[in-house]
């Protein structure tokens, strides 16, 4: 584990007015005096240019004085700028008063990407009240980008989970959600249906993980599952996620759909097919090699329909499927044929281009979502782009203040001076 001091040491070696991350990685929180919290929310604080925070691994364990770490999340929640906070691996679920006071600050901040991924929910580490925290977080109206990977919320009882999607529900402005290796096999019969509908309905979302979600410990071959899941609502669900009109990329990957979709496979491939919006689809681990036993003439079809069609461009289905040596070597050659790849998209929905997305609220989201490769002319960009915006989020963007901290970064010293 790091120190506050090396943390801001390595930031203070590498620092650049084109790198707007702060890396908090690896710090034991736990083990740090007040006075450096303290200085650490103060220097927070006197860095305009920054865009993002990274404390992925950092320790919060053992913190018992809430007061102690306070500090530090007010500095970030209320800067002007940050709207991107990393968080992933952080044992959120073993100090719950912490990570309340984290969820509250994220409820009422303008973050909009956030990685909370491998807190896992453990009832024997953890309270139930760690998935209300998660609840309160995704009342954030500006959220956009979400990880929620690994969090085991099966393992919460209904009153939670029923909470938990009806806020997901409500998170239509979201684009980006991992929701991978969670283990939808733990969820009673009518809460995964109505996660299904929730995911189907997320009218805005362009990118989706399902990847290694049990969809396949679900559902037999069949048709009835151990929690009476049918074979026809795992094949719904799929076909309303391929309805989504802004989707770009989608993994179901490690879900063993071929195990029990054998009568079904080559209509849900044509539906990838049509979904013109689709450029990425991981499709591996499915045990696709059970339909060709099945269905011989599957694979056949499979190739023929990649080779007339640009839409996904990019496949990936040739991993742990059970093909042999040469049905991968057909399904390559198809996936990498050149004609296949050089036709162009009839219809595409770029992720920041969404109709009216520029006067909905004012944000540039590639500018915030790609924080190192910020420059001064796309702070001016962002700047002006933002005079669109409405009065709510324009003043905490504050994209002019970007702006005006690169102007005069460039004429500073490039070894900043740290609070004491």
């Amino acid at each position: 584990m790091l120190s506050i001091e090396n943390a801001l040491t390595i930031f203070h070696k590498e620092f650049n007015y084109n790198n707007n991350s702060l890396a908090l990685a690896y710090v034991d929180f736990s083990k740090e005096p007040s006075e450096e919290i303290i200085r650490l929310a103060q220097y927070i604080k006197s860095q305009p240019q920054l865009l993002k925070v990274n404390l992925s691994y950092a320790n919060f364990t053992g913190i018992t004085d809430l007061e102690l770490i306070r500090p530090l999340f007010a500095a970030i929640f209320t800067h002007p700028n940050i709207r991107i906070l990393d968080l992933a691996v952080c044992k959120l679920g073993r100090n719950l008063p912490v990570f309340a006071i984290i969820s509250e600050y994220i409820a009422q901040s303008n973050i909009i990407e956030l990685d909370l991924s491998l807190n896992r929910f453990n009832e024997d580490e953890c309270d139930l009240s760690f998935l209300d925290s998660v609840t309160l977080i995704l009342s954030n109206p500006y959220l956009r980008k979400l990880k929620l990977d690994r969090l085991r919320p099966g393992r919460a009882n209904a009153d939670q989970l029923a909470i938990f999607i009806t806020a997901l529900a409500e998170c239509q402005e979201l684009q980006y959600l991992d929701f991978q290796e969670n283990a939808l096999d733990e969820l009673p019969i009518p809460l995964f249906e109505a996660l299904g509908k929730t995911l189907a309905n997320l009218q805005n979302l362009r990118h989706l993980s399902l990847a290694g979600c049990q969809m396949g410990k679900i559902v037999t071959r069949e048709g009835d599952g151990k929690f009476g899941i049918t074979v026809q609502f795992i094949y719904d669900f799929i076909m309303a996620i391929l309805e989504l009109k802004y989707l770009t990329s989608l993994d179901l990957s490690h879900n063993l759909l071929g195990q029990f979709l054998c009568d079904d496979i080559i209509d849900l491939m044509v539906k990838i097919q049509q979904q013109h919006t689709l450029e990425y689809i991981n499709l591996n681990g499915n045990a696709f090699s059970i339909v060709q036993e099945f269905q011989p003439q599957f694979l056949g079809l499979f190739v023929e329909q990649i080779r007339q069609s640009a839409f996904p461009q990019e496949i990936r289905i040739c991993l742990n499927n059970g093909f042999t040596h040469e049905e991968i070597l057909q399904l390559e050659a198809a996936i990498n044929d050149p004609e296949r790849l050089a036709k162009k998209p009839e219809s595409t929905t770029p992720l920041d281009n969404k109709e009216n997305d520029s006067n909905s609220d004012g944000v540039n989201w590639q500018f915030f979502r790609e924080p190192k490769q910020i420059t001064q002319s796309a702070a001016a960009q962002a700047a002006a782009s933002s005079s669109c915006a409405s009065v709510a989020v324009s003043q905490d963007v504050a994209a002019e203040t970007i702006a005006d901290a690169a102007r005069t970064s460039s004429t500073a010293s490039s070894s900043p001076t740290f609070p004491h």
